[in-house]
């Protein structure tokens, strides 16, 4: 089961869930508070719209795109924005919603999720689809003293890394160490070390000015993660990584604000430092976790056959090629009160010699 779920009941008190968490974000961007958070101020909601849409039946898609624009617009008008290109930005979050959800799904034609190779490329296709959408529409309200190239590939970056990592995240899987019925509490503790690796190697590059040749230090940790820990993990990882860095780079720290990158490229390199974590680290998780899906899967239908081949009340027999004939490699119990014989004595035993055979060209046995 994944994050979002179909049905109608738990659907829509997720959606209302996902609607509130961009009320709040893009509320927090608007505010006083969005002012200190450089480029993170432009972290949309526009990756949990997409999933929120990709998630839901297409009959609602009309009615969440209006609220993914309507809401944020209500929290504008509150805060004494302008509303003209705070609409602007609005009508660009339902429209990025709407085209990420259609590619997610095939224009509703099927699930979408990140469990096999296919789902990531179609996620990564919505995250450039998005971003077209943002660069195309939004960098008209931005005002940020650099090149219109650069701000277009900001604002186009910085919204396909939201579906991107959003979209990873709530879209994949419940990871196959993790049982059905336990919570986040119970993870294993190899994973809470590697959490903590992860953590003080981000600290250690991003905390204090660092030179660039030790930034690419964290992906090791983060692909650990995503080989041990599946697609999951890797997601929450990358999320976390992404405020991490971007926050960081926003209050002078870390080897992209360190002055050895030009002032006016510093948060288009720090977008394309987490796109490259993004691209090493989802393609190996899902790989991993379409593995373990697969393996789990064909477990559980080995059960499921020993279960029917054992407790059914038919007589039923493996059998096996071998130059003399057919042979019999296992039977079940019914098969044995058939024939009069335990199933230790029927195994191993020609089937011919079990069972009268019909010459159908002489009618005898």
């Amino acid at each position: 089961m994944t994050p979002l779920d179909d049905r109608p009941a738990s659907g829509a008190r997720r959606a209302a869930v996902v609607l509130a968490l961009i009320v709040v974000i893009d509320s927090l961007a608007l505010s006083e508070v969005g002012d200190d958070l450089g480029l993170l101020r432009w972290w949309s909601g526009v990756g949990l719209g997409a999933v929120l849409l990709a998630r839901s039946p297409v009959r609602w898609w009309a009615g969440l795109a209006a609220l993914v624009v309507a809401l944020p617009l209500l929290s504008a008008v509150a805060l004494g924005h302008d509303l003209t290109d705070t609409a602007l930005v609005g009508g660009s979050h339902g429209a990025q919603a709407l085209v990420a959800a259609a590619i997610l799904t095939g224009l509703g034609g099927h699930r979408a999720g990140v469990e096999t190779p296919l789902a990531l490329a179609l996620l990564v296709l919505a995250a450039a689809g998005s971003g077209l959408v943002a660069a195309a529409v939004e960098t008209s309200v931005r005002t940020e003293p650099v090149t219109s190239a650069t701000l277009v590939l900001e604002t186009g970056g910085l919204h396909a890394l939201s579906v991107l990592v959003l979209g990873a995240v709530l879209l994949s899987p419940r990871p196959s160490w993790q049982p059905p019925d336990a919570s986040w509490r119970h993870v294993p503790p190899l994973l809470l070390l590697q959490s903590v690796a992860a953590a003080a190697v981000a600290a250690a590059v991003f905390v204090p000015p660092m030179s660039a040749p030790v930034t690419f230090v964290l992906i090791p940790v983060l692909v650990w993660g995503a080989l041990v820990y599946e697609v999951r993990v890797a997601a929450l990882q990358l999320l976390a990584t992404t405020v991490a860095v971007l926050l960081a780079t926003a209050s002078g720290r870390g080897p992209f604000a360190s002055g050895e990158v030009a002032p006016a490229l510093v948060e288009l390199v720090a977008l394309g430092y987490l796109a490259s974590i993004a691209l090493v680290t989802l393609p190996l998780a899902v790989i991993v976790t379409q593995r373990r899906l697969l393996t789990r899967r064909v477990a559980s239908d080995e059960r499921l056959f020993r279960r029917t081949f054992t407790e059914s009340p038919l007589g039923m027999a493996i059998l096996r090629t071998a130059p003399e004939g057919l042979v019999v490699d296992e039977a079940n119990d019914a098969a044995g009160r058939i024939l009069e014989m335990s199933v230790d004595d029927v195994s191993g035993r020609l089937f011919d010699e079990l069972v009268g055979v019909v010459d159908h060209r002489t009618g005898s046995f």
